[in-house]
């Protein structure tokens, strides 16, 4: 009796579909693949193939389900996680970063898997989004990440939260984080806790990193001006120049 109730309902389902092919409805589509979810095993089914969606690099079709069924596959964090993944692989890191940002209103970051979502967290740095990355460290979303830490570190600085931006980055750079950015922020760090010479030495760090930037070098001015250095101050300028 069960297996024939079942057989009846993708009937009246397919009939469904197939009446509304010529008037797409999204609300139609929704309800469809909710009931599709329901009969088809549930959770660790609906987990199992977009596993192997992933693998066979189907990336819009997972995006597409997930959208149509946002209610029950949100629940699982390794859908969330391949859902993000397949953003990132198409090149919709917009669209990527929002649904971290609103996974994280829902608390549902914390025992999210963070490998291979840095790109999201470089994006939101580069697009400026610091509220967003502060949001995401608030919520302890990849933080213990040595390359998460640099780029929360960064916008705590830029949102004024200077003593969790001290401790990010010095973290960071303690566990091996280089290059030209975290030297420039550690510097402006240290300055604003007095610690001139200091500050002078990592801004020092950073232009090796990038010997042209005007940015570093007009820091540089500034610094050694502050320290009464005019003639290194004056040398700098002309690098500026």
């Amino acid at each position: 009796m069960k297996k024939i109730m079942k057989l009846l309902l993708w009937g009246v389902l397919l009939l469904l579909v197939l009446s509304c092919s010529f008037f797409f409805s999204r609300d139609i589509l929704i309800a469809y693949n909710k009931v599709l979810y329901a009969l088809g095993g549930g959770i660790e089914k609906a987990e199992r193939g977009m596993k192997s969606l992933y693998k066979e690099g189907d990336y819009r079709k997972i995006v597409e389900k997930y959208r149509f069924n946002e209610e029950n596959y949100g629940k699982s964090n390794d859908i969330n996680h391949i859902v993000l993944l397949s953003l990132i692989k198409l090149n919709k890191l917009q669209d990527a970063a929002t649904l971290l940002v609103t996974l994280s209103e829902k608390n549902k970051t914390k025992n999210l898997d963070f490998s291979g979502l840095l790109p999201l967290v470089q994006f939101l740095y580069k697009e400026g989004n610091y509220g967003d990355l502060v949001y995401l460290y608030d919520r302890g979303f990849g933080s213990s990440h040595v390359n998460f830490e640099f780029y929360y570190g960064a916008a705590l600085y830029r949102m004024g939260r200077l003593g969790d931006s001290e401790k990010m980055l010095n973290h960071a750079f303690e566990n091996g984080y280089i290059g030209v950015e975290i030297n420039y922020y550690i510097a402006l760090l240290l300055e604003k806790r007095g610690k001139l010479n200091r500050a002078i030495f990592f801004m020092n760090r950073a232009r090796v990193y990038d010997t042209k930037n005007r940015d570093i070098l007009l820091n540089l001015v500034r610094l050694y001006r502050k320290k009464g250095d005019y003639k290194q101050a004056e040398s700098f300028l002309r690098m500026a120049r």
